[in-house]
């Protein structure tokens, strides 16, 4: 008999010394290229997948805001020049962006209203990254040791954040603008080591005491 496999969206793929035949279970609806220019706005698509099969290195900003999207496929590979990229409201978990870190020329990465439940660690290797938006995920805890010493602003309210451990901020201090609005925090978090810190948002939570303001006298 034949040997079969499984793969993500196949019913079934037959393989012999001769051919590969693949099924198709639905008719995704794939964003196949990107035009050639800087910009690229894709709102309200209808897109579930990204299978661009051509390198565009003309795009600088690209709006996939508003689709169906669980992950950004190879878009790292085609779309190496990306410094702009938002996909807020769509289905990306943490496995669907584990490989954005690839696109090393980020600047800004809105991901907001997705179903994210961790930011992967490899967002420490983005070294050109200043803005990074999560609010609205299913985010719990952040990792410890996370370092993106360009980032600048990091939003994360209307998550689920329990803790923030000390060390992931002690990993990002350029940050200006930190949002941890509406979580579940008890704790005031320990930013005394962000010096660069100016705003600082906390509303939503249920923390009970503040720190004593001698080390927070950066804080406007």
């Amino acid at each position: 008999p034949e040997p079969h496999c499984c793969l993500g969206g196949v019913s079934c793929c037959r393989v012999n010394k001769r051919r590969f035949v693949a099924m198709a279970t639905t008719d995704l609806k794939g964003l196949l290229s990107l035009p050639q220019t800087t910009s690229v706005n894709l709102t309200k698509r209808g897109y579930e997948a990204v299978v661009l099969t051509s390198v565009n290195t003309a795009v600088r900003k690209l709006n996939v805001n508003d689709n169906a999207l669980t992950s950004f496929g190879t878009l790292h590979t085609y779309a190496p020049n990306l410094s702009y990229l938002s996909a807020s409201r769509n289905a990306l978990t943490r496995a669907g962006i584990r490989d954005v870190h690839r696109l090393r020329k980020l600047v800004t990465l809105i991901l907001s209203l997705n179903k994210i439940e961790k930011i992967p660690k490899s967002f420490s290797k983005m070294s050109n990254l200043q803005a990074l938006i999560l609010n609205g995920n299913n985010i719990t805890k952040l990792p410890a040791g996370l370092a993106i010493p360009t980032l600048s602003a990091l939003v994360l309210s209307k998550n689920a954040i329990r803790t923030v451990p000390a060390t992931t901020l002690a990993g990002l201090p350029s940050l200006t603008k930190l949002s941890l609005s509406h979580n579940s925090l008890t704790e005031f978090p320990d930013v005394s080591r962000n010096r660069a810190l100016r705003e600082l948002r906390l509303n939503g939570n249920e923390i009970t005491a503040v720190p004593a303001p001698v080390s927070y006298t950066h804080l406007r």
